[in-house]
This record gives C-alpha cells, structure tokens and sequence, in this order.
C-alpha cells in the first residue's frame, strides 16, 4: 500500500518526534535544511514529468517531504539513496527501498544496472551539492533527467552563459553533458531551518551519445583554465602542456592567447578538449 500525501504537518511531526534538527552541529555536517511546504513539494516533482511508469531515485529523502509526494503518485519503484540514519528509521516504509549510503562516492553506474534507467530527484545537501552532481556526471547512461535544488550561486553558475561572472568549470561540464532549466526559485523561510542563502530547482536532461572520454578531458581542461590566477587561456593550459604546444593549439582553433576562459563559449572548450 502506497503512503497518500503527506501535509506539511506530518513532515513537520516527523522532524520533531524523531528530534531529526535537534543536534545542530550533526544537521549542520549533513547540510540538512528540510522541506515541509506542500505547494512546493509538489511543484519540484511536477518538474520532474510523469511519475508514474517511472523508476524514481531520490537523493536525501530527510523527513519524507519529496518521498511522500513522489509515492503519492505511484512510481513503479523509489530508490532512496540517505546518508543519516536516523532519516531512514524516521521514515520506516516498506514502498521506499533506502540504501545508506553516501552519494558523493555512491557507485551510480551500479545503480543502474540494478534498478535500470531513472528520474533522479532531490534537495542536495549545500555543502556536498557539487560534488554529488560531478559523482552523477560520471556515468549518465541511466538517467532519463534530473531535478534538483541547489544553493541558487552553484545554480547560477551551473545555468550561466560565457561572458559573465558567473560562467566557469560547472557550466562548461553541465552544458556539454546536459540540457538545462531553471524551474524556480525558492527563499531562505521555504525551509526549516531556514538557511541563510536562496534555493533554486533546476532541471537537467542527458544528453545523447555522450563522449565520457571526452568529457574527462574537459573536467581537466576547464579545472587548469578557471583555476589560474591570472585568468587567461594561455596561463591556465600552461599547467598542463609546453607553451609550444599551447600555442599551436590555439593557433589551430583560432583561440587570441590573451583570451579569458570565461569568454569562450562551450563548444570552443570541446574543441579545445578534442584537440589535446
């Protein structure tokens, strides 16, 4: 039998008699700032598409509040990946298959093989948000599309275009490998605890017939270009190769050597990366 909806109240009970928020220093290692709104829970799964039908991986399923709501509409399975223990002992529902586990080292690849393709949908935990996304990136072949909330910066940054400030490493990897949306923004009162910054849910689409080879090569690429003090194309490959070879390289792609890396768009970066 399916848990029905679960209002915000009940996510709310949970957190109080399972004392989910009462050691602080704990909540705050986990990143844990929970959901309890409704109207917002069903929201981010409605920007998921169609539920049922569908395989469903939830990263962090905390007190149950996306839990409920994705149950609500009847999945043909729903994967929870927690790394607190006591969020899973909270919940304690058969229609839920908890694996505790971390999704920062999470083996992915495995996942799929065992449950097949899925919706991965989550509230990511603001201090391990990139990291669990770059752990995803590693091995996109089993999932139809992501929805996900991250602190609205690392959004931005994933969302930006070249030529701002925001643009960098996490754009150029996000963009090559995914088609992505901004869906909503949320602020600091939608959670509790509220955290000090803005939340924005995004949504991101696997692209087809992805080049992880490739894609390797531009992790490693745009780490060298974004991470050099002076930010210039040339410097940053400097890191990486001899300044004869830099040179060639750009020469050949005509790239200027006093290019800053933010101005490049995507695909000169693929270009870029296929190059070397």
């Amino acid at each position: 039998m399916k848990i029905q909806k679960a209002p915000a109240t009940k996510v709310s009970q949970i957190i109080r008699e399972h004392c989910l928020l009462q050691n602080k220093r704990r909540s705050k290692a986990f990143g844990q700032n929970f959901l309890t709104d409704t109207s917002i829970l069903r929201k981010i799964v409605d920007a998921a598409g169609e539920i049922s039908g569908n395989v469903i991986t939830e990263i962090g399923s905390g007190p149950g509040g996306l839990t409920y709501e994705i149950l609500n509409r009847n999945p043909i399975k729903l994967i929870a990946i927690e790394k607190d223990i006591n969020c899973i002992n909270a919940l304690q529902t058969e229609d839920v298959t908890f694996i505790h586990a971390d999704a920062i080292s999470y083996d992915f690849s495995a996942h799929y093989t065992r449950y097949g393709p899925t919706k991965v949908i989550a509230n990511l935990p603001y201090n391990a948000s990139v990291a669990i996304l770059l752990n995803l990136f590693k091995s996109l072949h089993g999932i139809v599309c992501l929805t996900l909330m991250f602190q609205k910066e690392v959004a931005d940054r994933i969302l930006a275009h070249p030529g701002t400030k925001s643009f960098g490493r996490l754009s150029v990897v996000s963009q090559y490998l995914t088609t992505v949306n901004r869906i909503m923004t949320l602020p600091p009162g939608a959670f509790h605890p509220a955290p000090k910054v803005h939340s924005t849910v995004i949504r991101m689409i696997p692209k087809e017939k992805i080049d992880y080879v490739l894609s390797q090569k531009l992790s490693i690429l745009t780490k060298a270009v974004f991470q050099t003090k002076r930010k210039i194309i040339r410097n940053g490959l400097l890191n990486l190769w001899s300044r004869e070879y830099v040179v060639d390289i750009l020469n050949r792609l005509n790239i200027e050597e006093e290019a800053r890396p933010e101005t490049l768009s995507v695909a000169q970066f693929v270009e870029l990366a296929k190059a070397v």
